[in-house]
């Protein structure tokens, strides 16, 4: 079964210096009905958490992650193939190891990224990722922005489209 994963994230800056970080995930079928979307709001926050700074790119990664961690969880088996859509060449290329990690603080999003994608492989799942303009990602882009607004969206559940 064939499935596509577009991600997004958002970080939005306030005037105190912190940042309510949003991330969201839209999973298609192969038919391209929406099976799976999730907003992830992580509010308020400084610059800096444990994992270093936050910033729009490590939204972008933990969206990224998180979409990958759900879809897993929902659906362990069955998916055959997974083409992954984002629109930060910087973490699609860096996930593709096309670019190299110069931020210190992105190594353990990616290499977290890289981890669950060889896990789906290691189950025979083939998963391309691909660069898309943001105006192709405007699912994905709406749960990230109204995540980041502080409006967390839960999803509805994976379901096999045969059933």
């Amino acid at each position: 079964m064939i499935y596509k994963l577009y991600f997004d994230g958002s970080c939005k800056y306030k005037n105190d210096g912190s940042c309510d970080m949003g991330m969201g995930a839209v999973v298609l079928d192969s038919r391209n009905n929406i099976v799976y979307e999730q907003g992830w709001n992580t509010p308020a926050y400084d610059h800096k958490d444990d994992n270093g700074i936050l910033s729009n790119n490590v939204a972008e990664y933990q969206a990224l992650f998180r979409g990958l961690d759900a879809l897993s969880v929902k659906r362990p088996d069955g998916i055959s193939e997974l083409e992954i859509y984002g629109d930060s060449k910087l973490v699609i290329e860096q996930v593709q190891g096309n670019w190299k990690v110069k931020a210190a603080h992105l190594k353990k999003y990616r290499d977290s990224c890289v981890a669950q994608i060889k896990l789906y492989e290691k189950e025979g799942c083939r998963v391309s990722l691909e660069w898309i303009p943001r105006e192709q990602n405007k699912l994905a882009d709406r749960l990230a922005q109204n995540a980041a607004d502080g409006m967390e969206m839960h999803s509805n559940q994976l379901y096999d489209e045969r059933d």
